[in-house]
């Protein structure tokens, strides 16, 4: 009889630890994917930021003052935690360059 696996047939082979959580993966590579992870949530938020800003160009055209300075300070809130973001992207990369 030939040898057997030790797995049977038709059972998944287990994950390295690569490939199942970020937080078993190497520092370096789990590092690089939270910068571009943060990076991209930065993008996100300032794009949101400029669209956002078109409503409140739209309603200062329009006379009104209240949708304007509502919308501004939406944009104002979306621009300051797409700074943060990009700043913690930062220090992360600076810590691991």
């Amino acid at each position: 009889m030939r040898g057997q696996s030790a797995m049977p047939l038709g059972q998944p082979r287990p994950m390295q630890a690569d490939h199942a959580f970020p937080t078993l993966l190497k520092p370096h590579v789990a590092s690089a994917r939270r910068v571009g992870l943060l990076r991209a949530m930065a993008d996100t938020l300032f794009i949101e930021a400029d669209r956002i800003d078109g409503f409140r160009r739209a309603c200062a055209a329009s006379g009104n003052p209240d949708g304007e300075a509502c919308w501004k300070r939406i944009a104002h809130a979306y621009r300051t935690e797409a700074d943060g973001f990009s700043k913690q992207a930062d220090q992360l990369q600076g810590r691991h360059a």
